[in-house]
């Protein structure tokens, strides 16, 4: 059977992706995000030894720590996190009090371990509290904490997210509370779509566009992974492009279970992707090239398609006959389902122009 490759056969007399081969590594940068707690995602309070049946918030406009004998005050304060980002994506988190008294006072933070509300909470809780070794930073009427390993605890549902406190080792300290314009804000920077792959130039020798996408530098063609022809032939057959693209997308993940491939499916192109892991997006394509005859996949009327995503959040392909490049105008923002998927160029003739028109699959591969 002739086999079946990303750049079709090669009775197509296939050109290449890009006119020259890439010769050296081009660097990509990764991409970070950040975002900030809005007012209305924070919740602050604090708890008085001095008066222990005290609720905090009904000391308006306070939020209070002091570490003076037998009248200790406790800051609690609560953030509201991004439900899009994982563990796997932070990159780094703080949290910043402004002080609202004279003074750089040297303060310990930890997880309060039990879930609270600012207007019920008492002294009671202070028996839920557990320190963490975080860098704490006091500088003007500014407080800095490095927040990055709360964070992830919590996002990794180590921890459950009942917020932290803030204690005074010493003198009191007072900070704006949540609601203030210079309330508590917790910013959380994080790679948005996870830990992608570098720019690994290929020429065209290296295999084709699954080989690539896997890190590999070999042709893997669909009878060598397992592929029946047939089968697929019945497929689209029966329920057209869509049931066409299940089972190949069935085929590519039976390969990597029984070649010992971690890869996870993703939802699309925004999912967030475990650590170490980067972005593949595949696609087919089912055309009746030679007009009239119907759709016979054993031919050149259908083929499949691989990208994979890059550190600065564009996407890069290779077909078998070409060096590989990046896809022109790929970004990070951009879904790569709405790119040209055009094969017209690359094949010498128009009628081969947006050959790979299906839905797109999206899933990750483990860096090699």
């Amino acid at each position: 059977m002739r086999k079946i490759v990303c750049a079709l056969a090669v009775s197509l007399a296939l050109v290449g992706c890009s006119t020259a081969p890439v010769e050296t590594e081009k660097e990509t940068p990764v991409t970070t995000q950040s975002v900030t707690t809005t007012p209305e995602q924070v919740v602050s309070s604090w708890i008085s030894q001095a008066d222990p049946e005290n609720l905090g918030s009904d000391v308006v406009g306070e939020l209070r720590a002091s570490g003076e004998e037998g009248k200790r005050e406790i800051a609690l304060v609560h953030f509201e996190l991004p439900a899009a980002v994982t563990a796997e994506q932070v990159a780094g988190a703080s949290i910043t009090l402004k002080t609202t008294a004279e003074g750089e006072p040297t303060l310990g933070v930890g997880y309060v371990k039990e879930l609270w509300s600012d207007t019920e909470t008492t002294w009671a809780l202070s028996e839920a509290l557990e320190p963490v070794d975080a860098q704490v930073n006091a500088a003007g009427q500014s407080v800095t904490i490095d927040a990055t390993e709360i964070v992830k605890a919590w996002l990794a549902g180590e921890r459950e997210n009942a917020g932290v406190y803030v204690a005074s080792m010493g003198k009191e300290a007072e900070f704006a509370p949540a609601g203030d314009d210079d309330g508590p804000q917790l910013e959380l920077t994080y790679h948005p779509h996870g830990e992608p792959a570098p720019f690994t130039p290929a020429k065209e020798a290296d295999g084709n566009c699954l080989g690539y996408a896997m890190g590999v530098k070999e042709n893997l063609y669909a009878d060598e992974i397992g592929m029946d022809a047939k089968r697929l032939q019945r497929e689209y057959d029966k329920g057209g492009v869509q049931a066409g693209l299940d089972y190949f997308a069935a085929v590519v993940f039976d390969y990597f279970k029984e070649n010992g491939v971690e890869y996870v499916p993703l939802a699309g192109f925004q999912a967030p992707v475990p650590e170490g892991f980067y972005r593949v997006a595949m696609r087919v394509g089912f055309h009746d090239i030679d007009a009239g005859k119907g759709i016979q996949v054993d031919s050149a009327d259908f083929d499949y398609h691989f990208r994979k995503q890059l550190a600065d959040g564009s996407w890069a392909e290779k077909l078998a006959e070409a060096p590989s490049r990046i896809v022109p105008g790929s970004n990070i923002e951009l879904d790569p389902g709405r790119y040209p998927w055009d094969a017209a160029v690359q094949w010498g003739t128009p009628r081969f122009g947006g050959f790979y028109d299906s839905a797109t699959v999206y899933f990750a591969l483990k860096e090699k």
